[in-house]
């Protein structure tokens, strides 16, 4: 190449690599979904009842980093700067599991798999269809659960649909989620309460 060509070219590139390193690079914000704190608890053996909650499922849309916005039935936004500090999945479960061992201190909520080799008293299956946020507009979670025996039967199932309004801020929406999660865990314990009676009478 021309040596007269070559300079205007490198002179090019050294002003563009300078553009591109003045400019100021965005930081990402983390979000978790608010719980309460794990209440402490003490079972003695005869009295230990485990409930094992999951698996827990998430449509594949929500499957990723970034927190969901949904700005029309047929249209979401994800952003790169806006994400969830975990798994969500995960994230969710651990949410689920303080909740239940908040209300109800009767009984051993762990995860599904579970860190016990024991056959769980009674079972949690759930699927997330729905769980994303719009801001300054409604934050939604629809979900099918079902509460299952030891020998994998039915006891109580049913489906939530539920909208909370979001702040116009992540952080506010993250608030309306976790809210949302909140109403999901007394709904569906109050189920478990119900199935646990009616088997007793």
């Amino acid at each position: 190449m021309n040596r007269l060509l070559r300079l205007p070219i490198l002179s090019l590139s050294i002003l563009l690599a300078g553009c591109v390193s003045s400019g100021k690079s965005v930081e990402t914000d983390y979000y978790v979904l608010s719980s309460p704190q794990l209440a402490d608890q003490k079972l003695a053996h005869g009295d230990i009842k485990v409930i094992a909650l999951g698996p827990i499922t998430f449509a594949d849309y929500l499957k990723r980093a970034s927190i969901v916005e949904r700005n029309s039935s047929v249209n979401i936004k994800v952003s790169n700067v806006k994400q969830w500090a975990g798994n969500i999945e995960n994230e969710f479960q651990i949410a689920l599991l303080k909740h239940f061992t908040n209300l109800d201190s009767r009984y051993l909520y762990v995860k599904h798999p579970s860190m016990l080799n024991t056959r769980p008293l009674r079972r949690l299956r759930v699927d997330i269809l729905r769980f994303d946020v719009k801001l300054d507009g409604p934050a939604r979670l629809e979900a099918v659960w079902a509460w299952l025996d030891q020998h994998g039967e039915v006891v109580a199932a049913g489906n939530f649909s539920r909208t909370s309004r979001a702040e116009s801020t992540h952080a506010g929406a993250v608030s309306a989620m976790s809210a949302l999660l909140q109403q999901f865990s007394t709904e569906v314990h109050q189920a478990l309460t119900a199935a646990a009676g009616s088997k007793r009478s």
